[in-house]
């Protein structure tokens, strides 16, 4: 079995004026503009430009604009659409074999090379994407008093803090948390009796505080500090690490089974994704539940992400991919898969 993991690779030695290169296409001897395609053999010429066509300047004045306080919109515009059209071509796809592990659930950059993966047969290992080399991280063990859910499945979620200081995953039962620091993957801690059946997710809320969700439709509240990190780096040279509480547990309310959460900066919300086919908003200070909304499509809504400058959620689910307004969680648009009987298992927009 094999996994894919793509990456932008470039193929072309670094041409003149690589502060700008994003914007022209070199082709070994003039730049063209990608607005309009017309050749240009200085840089003078294309800011000069402007399509009597259709009447719209060049990306080159855009950015001029833009450096005065003016039209970002149509920056943004021209930059976004010719990007979105090029990535495809920008994109290398490399297959590594995966030997005799089962499924990828999860997977995260730890840094510009190496992505850490969790699987469905427990396994948690860092590939690194030059080399192929992968590194296998030991799953911590839970204490006995910990009792491991019926039918375990694996590790379904891995996160990393802002600073990328600390990683959070599951631990060796499904319903327990582990704390990893970076970038030496040193055991933190092993979070238990926040959950009784799996954990489906998780998101850090800044560097210190990360929430869990979980199958029992239950949300835990978790801390990390560097303090910790100096008390249990004794005990990590022997493998040893303490085993905490959360601070906090909360029951969702309509929630049957918590499968995502997302975490919104800028209105410091957690919005939460149940199998009900709700989303479900909390106050990420109080952590209190505010109000839920029922989704338009209710098959296997099991992944969400946000927007934060365009204030959208989006939620996947078997049939589509739906918009929401941040602000009231209304549906606002919506995709229809293209693949039918085939769901959608993560997404993500970008900035």
């Amino acid at each position: 079995m094999t996994e894919t993991i793509c990456s932008s690779a470039s193929t072309e030695d670094e041409k003149p004026h690589s502060c700008i290169k994003q914007h022209l296409i070199w082709n070994g001897a003039t730049y063209t503009n990608v607005t309009c395609g017309a050749p240009y053999s200085n840089i003078e010429q294309a800011l000069s430009y402007n399509s009597a066509a259709d009447g719209r300047r060049n990306i080159f004045r855009c950015i001029e604009d833009q450096l005065t306080g003016q039209s970002w919109s149509r920056l943004r515009a021209v930059v976004s659409d010719y990007v979105a059209h090029q990535m495809p071509s920008l994109m290398q796809q490399t297959e590594i074999s995966l030997g005799s592990m089962n499924k990828v659930f999860a997977a995260r950059w730890v840094d510009s090379r190496n992505v850490v993966c969790a699987t469905k047969c427990n396994q948690l290992f860092v590939v690194d994407t030059k080399t192929h080399r992968k590194t296998y991280i030991p799953v911590l063990k839970c204490s006995p008093f910990n009792k491991d859910p019926d039918s375990p499945c694996g590790i379904h979620c891995i996160a990393v803090n802002p600073s990328r200081t600390f990683l959070a995953t599951g631990a060796e039962h499904t319903n327990a948390v582990a704390v990893y620091r970076l970038p030496t993957f040193d055991p933190v801690y092993v979070g238990e009796s926040g959950h009784s059946d799996w954990i489906f997710d998780i998101v850090w809320l800044d560097d210190e505080f990360f929430i869990s969700g979980a199958r029992d439709s239950k949300l835990a509240l978790w801390r990390v500090k560097d303090e910790m990190v100096r008390l249990v780096a004794p005990l990590a040279s022997v493998g040893k690490y303490p085993i905490y509480r959360p601070l906090s547990i909360k029951k969702c309310v309509k929630a049957e089974k918590v499968r995502a959460l997302s975490y919104n900066e800028h209105t410091q919300e957690l919005v939460v994704l149940s199998l009900s086919a709700y989303l479900h908003l909390f106050d990420a200070q109080t952590f209190k539940q505010k109000f839920s909304r029922k989704l338009p499509f209710c098959l296997e809504n099991v992944c969400l992400t946000n927007h934060e400058d365009y204030e959208l959620y989006a939620v996947g689910s078997k049939s589509h991919v739906t918009f929401l307004d941040s602000r009231t969680l209304k549906p606002i648009n919506y995709i229809v898969s293209p693949y039918k009987g085939c769901g959608r298992c993560s997404s993500r927009l970008d900035n």
